[in-house]
């Protein structure tokens, strides 16, 4: 294996372990755009996005330093050449990066509880203002096919004749 395979193996480690730090430091603060724990159930209450965000940088750091362990060690035991060792530290590496993810959503689902039963939407998120327009639009759109459907109601329907020939 060359040096700038053995690199590569620990970039997403240590940039876990790194945006960890800083994310601990500095949670992301409400109506953020690119950066955060952006989910239906994280954005749904303030409490919740505080809650997501403020967990998500120690859970990076947590993780960044468990695969980094486990990478080192792949490197004495390992059954695998390099092309496919640099492979399976690349695909754990996409799994670690995603595993806070899920703790996050158990934790809040415990903690919050289903998406329809929490408090008030966080102000200022794009996809809050996006999901309250849709639904006020399903909510038109449903209300203009009963009245619709109301009117055709009393109307007769013309039955064709069938010329027999």
């Amino acid at each position: 294996m060359t040096e700038a395979q053995i690199i590569f193996d620990f970039v997403i480690p240590i940039l876990l372990i790194l945006f960890g730090a800083y994310f601990t430091k500095n949670p992301v603060k409400k109506g953020a755009v690119i950066f955060g724990h952006r989910t239906r159930r994280s954005k749904q209450s303030t409490e919740a996005w505080d809650y997501a965000n403020k967990r998500r940088g120690p859970l990076w750091k947590k993780y960044g330093g468990i695969l980094f362990v486990i990478i080192a060690i792949s490197y004495f035991v390992n059954p695998l050449s390099g092309r496919d060792l640099n492979l399976f530290h690349f695909i754990l590496g996409v799994v670690f990066v995603f595993i806070p993810s899920f703790v996050i959503e158990g934790e809040l689902k415990r903690r919050f509880g289903e998406p329809d039963k929490m408090k008030k939407p966080v102000q200022g998120l794009r996809d809050n203002k996006r999901i309250q327009k849709q639904t006020s639009s399903q909510q038109k759109n449903s209300s203009r096919q009963k009245t619709s459907s109301q009117g055709t109601k009393g109307k007769k329907k013309k039955k064709k004749r069938s010329s027999n020939k």
